[in-house]
């Protein structure tokens, strides 16, 4: 099976429509407070099937809806079976106490991730060490001609396609949210003024939703 085969695009297109509308949210919001995109066409793609998002973009969008990207994105990778899983720790696992009031949801206030492209690939190979797999075996896996793409991907000079990591979960026995390390921009709302970067936070994306969920009730109190 190949990675552009492994993600239902049109499936992964009619949740994220879905996901939209039990928020209230709509394709003007993303555009212009989310994305600060100078049009609607690339969001309408995803929203199609017609195209899929980068994992900075799948990350966002994971974010804004409060929920994991493995809820969003319709994969099949059972051609990928996990022969030798990760341990699933916690990259870092900065669940200190700055980091919990740093995610905890603020009225009027919204948590952008920044995918950290050199964590990730930090953490790749922490995943691939736990699962006891080299570049050779990842090559073989991916079916690559060379692995100059997967030490990208270990080195943080680029990231993995949303299909590539599907795959990578599956082989390393983690979900893709256990995978991708971010950082963290606050947002003003519905403005989309920055208000802080914080580019030490060095998380995975499955602590971050933790944390985000937990904290949603807060955000109840602000009618």
């Amino acid at each position: 099976m190949k990675p552009s085969s492994v993600i239902d695009a049109v499936a992964t297109g009619k949740n994220i429509r879905m996901m939209l509308d039990k928020n209230d949210l709509t394709v003007l919001y993303l555009q212009d407070y989310i994305f600060n995109f100078g049009s609607s066409q690339a969001i309408y793609k995803w929203l199609r099937g017609a195209s899929l998002p980068t994992i900075g973009h799948l990350a966002i969008l994971a974010a804004v809806l409060g929920v994991s990207m493995d809820e969003i994105v319709v994969a099949n990778t059972s051609a990928y079976p996990a022969k030798a899983r990760g341990q699933k720790q916690e990259y870092g696992d900065d669940s200190t106490e700055a980091v919990r009031k740093l995610l905890a949801p603020r009225c009027g206030q919204l948590i952008i991730p920044d995918v950290n492209a050199k964590a990730t690939g930090e953490r790749i190979k922490q995943l691939m060490s736990d699962a006891e797999k080299t570049v050779r075996d990842m090559q073989g896996i991916f079916d690559f001609k060379t692995p100059q793409a997967i030490y990208k991907w270990l080195y943080g000079t680029s990231l993995p396609t949303i299909g590539h990591l599907a795959i990578l979960a599956a082989v390393l026995g983690v979900s893709m949210d256990e995978i991708v390390v971010i950082d963290v921009t606050i947002l003003s709302m519905p403005e989309g003024r920055i208000i802080s970067a914080k580019k030490d936070v060095g998380i995975t994306m499955a602590t971050a939703i933790r944390l985000l969920r937990a904290g949603k009730t807060d955000t109840k109190a602000c009618g």
